[in-house]
């Protein structure tokens, strides 16, 4: 009877223990879903980026798109370097290698199968180079987490933004896309040292219907 009792009581803690995880596991998912988070048109994350980067224009970054319709897809690496007059973005399939350069009114393009073009707009060009669409003025601007350039001025754009709990851009949409971010991490400013670092997206998908472009960023300069 004492081998049976001993044997009972071991159970008995053993089921405790794992009634005892659950709970807590459920305590700490619960959590996790009640971080509480806000909706704002436009707020001090914005107006502190659009600051920070007027004021300092130079800034580079390196990574990956993935380019997707549902159907089939493509993968771009690329490196970017904005400065003051424009930008240069260079990209890079198996297929080839494009170079594109942007400066106020001007949008020239360089590289395989297609030799030399120039548009005032550089999304034609980068559509024929990749034979897909790609946003890439919006683009720039979803990098660092903000809307589009226009979006803040124009009363059609149908702005939403969304905030995490921790006060980090989650969401945004605007016209026809959806931009999620689920992944960030401080980067420093050259000038300014650990005083000067700044959030930065290391992840996010740009979507609009079935067409999705996810985006992996590699490194950041600032």
């Amino acid at each position: 009877m004492d081998v049976i009792s001993a044997a009972s009581r071991r159970n008995a803690v053993w089921q405790l223990l794992r009634i005892s995880l659950v709970v807590i596991t459920l305590l700490w998912l619960a959590g996790c879903r009640g971080v509480p988070e806000r909706s704002a048109q436009q707020g001090s994350w914005l107006s502190e980026r659009q600051q920070y980067f007027a004021a300092q224009p130079d800034w580079s970054s390196r990574g990956r798109l993935a380019i997707s319709d549902g159907y089939k897809g493509l993968s771009v690496n690329f490196d970017l370097i904005h400065h003051q007059r424009g930008y240069e973005l260079v990209m890079r399939t198996t297929g080839g290698r494009w170079t594109l350069q942007v400066r106020p009114g001007l949008a020239t393009l360089e590289g395989t199968r297609i030799g030399r073009m120039v548009d005032t707009d550089p999304e034609p060009l980068v559509s024929a180079a990749l034979e897909w669409p790609v946003p890439v003025t919006q683009l720039l601007d979803w990098l660092r987490a903000l809307p589009g350039a226009d979006s803040a001025t124009r009363a059609d754009s149908g702005l939403r933004i969304q905030m995490a709990g921790d006060g980090s851009l989650k969401r945004l949409q605007q016209q026809d896309w959806t931009v999620d971010y689920t992944s960030y991490e401080l980067v420093a400013d050259s000038e300014g040292g650990d005083a000067g670092e700044l959030l930065m997206p290391t992840r996010l998908e740009a979507s609009s219907g079935k067409y999705r472009i996810r985006t992996l960023i590699s490194e950041w300069r600032l």
